[in-house]
């Protein structure tokens, strides 16, 4: 299925099968959604990040850290020392899937799936690298997060968001409402914040 990017400035936030490169090369017309290409510009490819691409998901996943502490649980801080074999159980996980964005020759955003041994549905580590913000990156991934939830038969999605980012906003234009918080949630810049619980119910 062809992925469509929203026009430019819109909302988005900063968490075993074969690779599969979908190329994005769609843009909001006046009118209507057209493809394009052009001559020497990158075009975004959906990719799902496979064990033998631990190596660039821990250095996407460390620069989230770097540039947005405060999005992120404290346990971030511990992760630069984790070794080969960490990264590679995270993307090993049958209950977990990561999917990300690929742009001139690197992965500049990702945003994850993880479905709990209780059956419950979670979107994860949603990030996109400050550079490449405002091209709607967070809300194809994000939308690629419902989409494989809803095939794999959930109901509902639930997600975490610290008190305060800009985050919150996509969510909310996307279907998400607050069902509750968790108080005084140590984050990875040592701040103590509110993490907000979100959740989307499919019809």
């Amino acid at each position: 299925m062809m992925e469509k990017f929203p026009q430019e400035n819109s909302l988005n936030s900063m968490e075993g099968v074969p690779r599969q490169d979908i190329p994005l090369d769609f843009v909001e017309g006046e009118s209507e959604s057209v493809p394009i290409k052009k001559e020497n510009e990158a075009q975004p490819r959906m990719v799902e990040f496979t064990t033998d691409m631990w190596q660039q998901y821990k250095e996407l996943r460390l620069r989230s850290g770097e540039t947005e502490p405060e999005a992120w649980g404290a346990s971030i801080r511990a992760e630069p020392e984790k070794d080969e074999l960490y990264w590679r159980q995270k993307l090993e996980d049958p209950h977990f899937k990561m999917f990300a964005i690929e742009m001139d020759g690197k992965i500049v955003a990702m945003c994850g799936l993880q479905q709990k041994s209780d059956g419950r549905f979670f979107g994860r580590r949603l990030y996109v690298a400050p550079e490449y913000r405002g091209k709607g990156l967070a809300k194809v991934l994000l939308d690629r997060v419902l989409d494989e939830a809803k095939s794999r038969g959930a109901k509902n999605i639930y997600l975490g968001v610290t008190d305060g980012l800009p985050a919150l906003g996509l969510y909310k234009t996307m279907g998400f409402t607050e069902i509750g918080r968790h108080k005084d949630e140590m984050r990875g810049d040592g701040s103590v914040r509110d993490e907000i619980i979100l959740e989307k119910k499919f019809e």
